[in-house]
């Protein structure tokens, strides 16, 4: 009897825990490192795509990186390549952590998805591979990037 009462109780309390480990909707399941720990770094992008089609170069990042909020959470974008095709500023976490917003400072500085949105949706966040999606008016865009060796 008391072997079955420990195993639910086991059950009981793993179950809600699994249930609330998987954040984004296309995982991971779980993960032992913080989100934080895992966003943070040089990101290359790798895949573009929208509803509607094709992603134009010009709403292209090329690389994204994300500095540790406790060194006051930088963000940066390069763009195709252009002279000028590259935006600095700030990141924050929306209050769930589902979201990332970004900041620059002047809208004359949003290059490539910055003129999408400034606050992207985290479909996937493991140590190696980022997912994010916006919503420009009828149009959903996701982009997915693979984590730069450091």
């Amino acid at each position: 009897m008391k072997k079955a009462v420990a195993l639910i109780l086991i059950i009981g309390t793993l179950f809600p825990l699994l249930h609330s480990c998987k954040k984004y909707e296309d995982g991971p399941l779980i993960s032992f490192r913080g989100k934080e720990k895992r966003l943070t770094g040089v990101w290359d992008l790798t895949e573009s795509s929208s509803d509607s089609g094709a992603v134009p170069d010009s709403l292209v990042c090329n690389t994204l990186t994300f500095g540790h909020q406790v060194t006051g959470g930088t963000f940066s974008c390069t763009g195709t390549g252009g002279l000028g095709d590259f935006a600095q500023g700030r990141w924050y976490w929306s209050d769930t952590k589902e979201f990332v917003t970004t900041a620059v400072a002047s809208t004359l500085l949003y290059i490539g998805m910055l003129h999408i949105s400034n606050q992207w949706r985290i479909k996937r966040l493991k140590m190696h591979e980022l997912w994010l999606e916006a919503q420009s008016g009828s149009t959903t865009y996701l982009f997915k990037y693979e984590k730069r060796e450091e």
